[in-house]
């Protein structure tokens, strides 16, 4: 019977030695098995924390998904560029150009003149010019030929309503029909007494220079 104890004792020394054994092999599977934390991620930082110690990603740009500015239905908006009507929409557009009263292909001969056409192909450039003979590009204006053509007959056709930005004074362009001229009125700058004194010349196809006012 003394036996028969001391056999059942030896019995469960072994097996719990054997679950100490299995408990001491089991203990380090487990912690290996844990998963692992990202690269450039602290362990014990809360998520989303980059390790200091890491290089910062660059920021991404976000597209938007949204409708374009145009509404759901229509185009985005865009910009409407201001179109170039020979440095007249403002200081942004203005182009100096060469002195015009001395271009060798002007149609003015003399050095006063405020304004000046310019033969450019077969048609004319326009040119403002200022009290110190300073000259800003206008338009460019039509042949005789093409103004015939589009205007055989008819009343006077407006080349040009603008203001010399150099002196401040209108300018007036038209083209005559019945006469095939093209007339300019405008005024000089104004000079001691000669306030607004009246500049009007026209020129045909010959590219003669008739005063009416100077």
């Amino acid at each position: 019977m003394i036996g028969s104890t001391q056999s059942n004792s030896r019995k469960r020394k072994l097996l719990l030695s054997l679950l100490v054994l299995m408990l001491a092999l089991a203990l380090p599977a487990a912690v290996l098995a844990q998963p692992g934390s990202p690269p450039g991620v602290d362990p014990g930082s809360p998520p989303g924390n980059p390790d200091p110690n890491q290089p910062t990603p660059a920021p991404t740009a976000t597209v938007p998904t949204g409708p374009p500015d145009g509404g759901p239905d229509g185009p985005p908006a865009t910009a409407t560029p201001t179109p170039d009507n020979g440095g007249m929409n403002g200081d942004d557009n203005m182009m100096m150009g060469p002195r015009a009263h001395e271009l060798a292909n002007r149609i003015v001969k003399h050095v006063a003149t405020p304004v000046q056409f310019v033969t450019a192909g077969e048609g004319f450039q326009f040119f403002f010019i200022g009290a110190d003979g300073s000259t800003v590009s206008g338009p460019t204006l039509p042949s005789f030929a093409e103004l015939a053509e589009m205007h055989p007959s008819g009343e006077w056709v407006s080349l040009l309503d603008a203001v010399n930005p150099l002196t401040g004074k209108q300018v007036y362009v038209d083209y005559i029909p019945k006469d095939m001229t093209i007339r300019t009125f405008t005024y000089y700058p104004d000079k001691g007494m000669d306030v607004n004194k009246p500049y009007i010349f026209n020129f045909g196809a010959d590219l003669a220079v008739n005063v009416e006012a100077w």
